[in-house]
């Protein structure tokens, strides 16, 4: 869908949307925990911004663990691709940010499907999301403010569970944030997490202060979660993968030691995956590097760290980039970050896939996830079977490579088989190409396809 004018650049800005951190007691939060303001549902009036700050931990909102929202279930096979509890959506944009999974107070990094009373939302849903906020890594009132949106309808779409309300208290326009941020004329303020309806931008927000030193959002630059390129290019935001205890003290250290952040899952803002590696260099495939690499993140192994500690000053990345993987993928970090530099298209840009069953929730998710980062489009059943041919040359049927775990009575072999056959049934009819999920994760973690 293309956009004009003031929307088309606020999409664009969205799209390298870096969320402020802090850290306290040594701990990773975001920049709202005790800062944000609560929007039209506080007694908030006009101009009154350190009261309602106060308020914000004095809600009376019920906690996550005294209330249980209709969402809340247990994912089976059956169900499909999980849906953000608020736009209940189950894609994955720039407007969206990743798919989160939080079991209790918890966001929990490899969900899996028996873990009962999670909730599945967007990044950027919570982010905005009015009376939510953060102690450490706990997230409060999230399942309330879930419950709170199911009841609003969205100014835009029409659909419930709009959890962000317009700024001025008597307004009653409430949205989803991917449906206001495509509205035309929205104000923001991303240092309160606030916004103005197109009907009230006339009216000032906290950033308007003549005397305030925030950021100041203005009509032509909506960009929920953006800061200024002095802020964005000062903070390091180091993530681990696969490191040893021993290594992640030693990361832990090293952050401490250039004031930079730690986080334990993958987020959009880390700027540096250390990963740990074998006798030979590789490293393990795992999700944080194959998001590092198609977002041209650094990935280096951990004597980058060793070095820059003994240097007592940090040094050059690139002698310490990975340029191999454990099954034999090279030169993708290196290839990802030129593909970024050089703005390049992204890796599947242009592609749709379509799942062939055969996959557990969790792994589909992950795999999902990483098609839409790289710009591809999935297609449920009836998108797929609709599709004609003069776009089926632009569709991948992928299906699971994998044997069945555990001890069956049936040839594991002859299982595969069966599914690369129900794959390529599916693309005779619709003209597609079939690749196993395999090919499709060489292409992750090469940078190419």
């Amino acid at each position: 869908m293309s956009i004009e004018g003031s929307h088309e650049k606020c999409s664009s800005k969205l799209a390298n949307d870096v969320t402020p951190v802090k850290k306290k007691d040594n701990v990773l939060q975001h920049s709202k925990t005790y800062n944000r303001t609560i929007s039209k549902f506080s007694t908030m009036k006009e101009g009154n911004i350190a009261n309602s700050k106060k308020r914000k931990l004095n809600t009376g909102i019920k906690t996550c663990s005294q209330i249980k929202p209709p969402h809340s279930s247990n994912q089976s096979a059956a169900d499909g691709p999980v849906k953000c509890a608020f736009c209940h959506s189950f894609k994955i944009t720039d407007l969206t940010g990743l798919m989160q999974h939080y079991v209790g107070e918890r966001l929990v990094e490899n969900h899996q499907p028996s873990q009962a009373n999670s909730i599945h939302a967007h990044q950027k849903c919570v982010d905005w999301a009015p009376q939510v906020f953060y102690e450490g890594d706990k997230v409060i009132n999230l399942e309330a403010e879930v419950l709170r949106a199911s009841k609003l309808k969205c100014g835009k779409c029409g659909k419930k569970g709009a959890a962000l309300g317009c700024f001025l208290e008597k307004c009653k326009k409430s949205y989803h944030v991917p449906c206001a941020v495509q509205l035309r004329g929205c104000r923001w303020d991303c240092e309160n997490y606030l916004v103005l309806c197109p009907s009230h931008t006339s009216l000032k927000l906290p950033c308007d202060d003549p005397g305030s030193t925030r950021m100041k959002i203005h009509t032509d630059q909506p960009s929920p979660g953006q800061m200024d390129s002095t802020t964005q290019n000062s903070k390091w935001i180091l993530c681990g993968s696969a490191l040893s205890e021993e290594e992640k003290e030693l990361v832990d250290k090293f952050a401490n030691f250039i004031g930079a952040a730690v986080r334990k899952t993958w987020d959009q803002i880390v700027t540096h995956v250390i990963a740990s590696t074998d006798e030979k260099g590789a490293c393990s495939r795992t999700l944080k590097v194959l998001m590092a690499i198609l977002t041209g993140k650094w990935v280096l192994n951990i004597n980058w760290v060793k070095a820059s500690m003994e240097a007592r000053k940090l040094v050059s990345e690139e002698p310490y980039e990975i340029n191999l993987d454990i099954y034999g993928s090279s030169d993708g970090p290196k290839t990802g970050r030129i593909r970024l530099m050089k703005k390049f298209p992204k890796l599947f840009t242009g592609l749709s896939f379509y799942f062939s069953g055969y996959f557990s929730p969790s792994r589909q998710r992950d795999l999902e996830t990483l098609i839409s980062v790289a710009g591809g489009v999935i297609l449920d059943k009836n998108d797929a079977l609709a599709s004609d041919n003069s776009s089926s040359q632009l569709i991948y049927i992928v299906y699971n490579a994998d044997p069945p775990p555990g001890n069956f009575s049936w040839d594991p072999v002859e299982d595969v088989r069966k599914r690369c056959e129900d794959a390529e049934a599916l693309a005779g009819r619709i003209h597609a190409q079939v690749i196993t999920h395999t090919r499709l994760l060489d292409a992750i973690a090469s940078s190419k396809f």
